[in-house]
């Protein structure tokens, strides 16, 4: 009865004071204990990028949404504890900014951030019983709790008399979609333009922060907001949902917060906030809902967790399986052991060299494949994958990495070796070829000439799939020495989706997997096993490798007997006749 009384006397007091004027959200707003971690990393220096996931109405489009209502206004963010934080580093909160919204199209940069931001609700708010003043509703406090019939919709985090001229000074795309291209707010000058991400990439102009929602519809928009944060030191913010299709650029995001995770000088953050975790979302009927799901759609939808192997075009592959030795000598097999001890690929292993051509992304994978004695093993150890450069330039980078190697093969991208760019009367195997020969880089089988690749991309998938399954002997057929480009385009490879944003059959367009796909070339060629590795005749090369072991035989004295093979060393250990 005691809580009933009290909200019965707050009731009759919300009535008296209905009309009281709001003064903004900002000053309202407090995140959450899940939440507040969010807001002290954001009020640091060193931001330059943040993905933001979850799962639904875990509150990561709210939390970020106050994060870039507070940069617009210069305003801090209030904790729990009263402390407050301001998301404008000190060199932005004397001057105007430049901030950008990207959206997927129109339609969802006025059905959805103009709602987070310039629409009454955001958040709840209720008149404190000892105060009598306005705070955000807590459903934590067993007051508030029972009194959420006295709680009202929070004021917009930006307010219309907030933006220089109001409603009439928003450059409107479309006014009653709510969909606009550009703001400027009263207090500083500080200018907001929308971009939809179906339009024209944003091209020439810094930005001081921008917020990225949901998924983009030409990735190649990130690498040009990310160039567009340079004079302002500025920062970027992603937020996502396991749902929406795969996205290379997202994964390399969250790869890079990954790897820097925990070190004071990190750029590249990821936040991830459960649904379940959320005090104002927890009820039975939520889980209720959940309960309906598949266990993949309950883990996004609550947790904020994909299964991203439905997405991984090589979901078995891994750093910590498919490699030649682990840092435990006692663990090696006998693959391991040969190549621990000379500290790469023994001259008795058969090599093969891939080329998948471009001028954008040209890379070339090195493969040897050991003799039978060690078991069928095919063995990436090296690796070329250097961006924007020629043919000529190419092949003199490998004529640098392979001197002395003796190759049985080169193969090549049949597709683009078979293509004859604008200008040029070859076609790109017929260049490629020609600075082959030119840097005397030869194969035993067909000189300075490449077998082409297939071209059913489908196979090439399919066999390198069965190069990672686990055999009775506990090995996988492909142990991978070094070359991390190949480690990280197979980890990352991903499927096309469909319609229904579901995974189809068929690789994702627009990915960096060139050196992935060498593999593919590779393993899905025939007639590419072991074989001897032959001495060739002199190559021109002074740095060959059969010059080099003519040149140390004369100087050692060394002579073959060419009836048994044996080796002789020194002056006067050759057989009498």
């Amino acid at each position: 009865m005691g809580v009933k009384l009290e909200t019965s006397q707050l009731q009759a007091k919300v009535m008296r004071t209905r009309k009281d004027h709001v003064v903004n959200a900002l000053s309202l707003f407090r995140p959450t204990e899940q939440q507040e971690p969010f807001f002290r990393r954001m009020a640091g220096e060193t931001i330059l990028e943040v993905c933001v996931g979850g799962g639904n109405r875990a509150g990561k489009s709210l939390i970020v949404a106050a994060w870039f209502a507070a940069i617009a206004l210069n305003q801090p963010i209030t904790l729990r504890d009263g402390t407050q934080l301001h998301m404008r580093p000190p060199l932005w909160r004397n001057e105007p900014l430049k901030l950008w919204l990207v959206g997927y199209d129109l339609r969802h940069c006025g059905k959805t951030l103009y709602r987070l931001l310039f629409k009454k609700d955001p958040f709840r708010i209720i008149r404190d019983q000892n105060t009598g003043k306005w705070r955000t509703y807590d459903p934590t406090n067993a007051e508030d709790k029972e009194a959420y019939s006295l709680t009202r919709p929070s004021p917009p985090l930006i307010q219309m008399s907030d933006v220089e001229g109001g409603e009439d000074g928003i450059a409107w795309e479309n006014k009653k979609e709510r969909q606009f291209s550009s703001l400027e707010l009263a207090h500083d000058g500080t200018r907001i333009e929308v971009f939809p991400s179906t339009g024209e990439r944003p091209q020439g102009d810094p930005a001081h922060a921008i917020w990225v929602d949901e998924k983009l519809h030409d990735e190649e928009w990130y690498s040009e907001l990310l160039a567009r944060l340079m004079d302002y030191r500025g920062r970027i913010l992603w937020t996502s949902w396991p749902t929406t299709a795969p996205s290379a650029v997202l994964s390399e995001l969250e790869e890079r917060a990954a790897t820097q995770r925990g070190k004071p000088d990190a750029r590249s953050f990821a936040f991830t906030l459960s649904g379940s975790d959320n005090p104002y979302t927890q009820s039975a009927h939520r889980q209720a809902i959940l309960a309906t799901m598949d266990e993949d759609t309950r883990a996004a939808r609550d947790k904020g967790i994909a299964n991203a192997d439905r997405w991984r075009v090589y979901p078995r592959f891994s750093r910590f399986v498919h490699r030649v030795y682990g840092p435990d000598p006692d663990g090696d097999d006998d693959l391991a052991k040969e190549v621990r001890k000379l500290n790469g690929i023994p001259n008795d292993w058969t090599r093969y060299l891939i080329l998948d051509p471009g001028t954008a992304n040209p890379a070339v994978l090195f493969v040897a494949v050991p003799p039978p004695k060690f078991g069928d093993f095919i063995v990436p150890y090296d690796e070329l994958y250097v961006h924007y450069i020629n043919a000529r330039e190419l092949a003199q980078a490998v004529a640098g990495k392979t001197r002395g190697q003796m190759f049985e093969d080169f193969i090549i991208d049949s597709h683009a070796g078979r293509m004859t760019p604008m200008g040029f009367d070859t076609t790109v195997q017929q260049n490629y070829e020609k600075y082959f020969a030119e840097f005397k880089l030869r194969s035993a089988r067909h000189g300075s000439h490449f077998t082409p690749g297939t071209d059913d991309v489908a196979s090439r998938i399919m066999r390198v799939q069965g190069s990672l399954n686990i055999r009775e002997n506990n090995t996988p057929q492909l142990r991978i020495l070094g070359c991390p480009n190949l480690v990280k385009q197979l980890e990352g490879y991903k499927w096309q989706k469909d319609a229904r944003d579901n995974p189809t059959d068929k690789p994702a367009l627009h990915q960096k997997v060139d050196v992935a796909a060498c593999l593919e070339y590779h393993i899905a060629s025939d007639n590419h096993g072991y074989v001897k590795p032959k001495v060739a005749a002199n190559t021109g090369d002074p740095l060959s490798y059969a010059n080099v072991m003519a040149g140390f035989k004369k100087i050692m004295g060394i002579e073959t007997k060419p009836r048994d093979g044996s080796v002789y060393c020194g002056p006067g250990l050759a057989p009498q006749t």
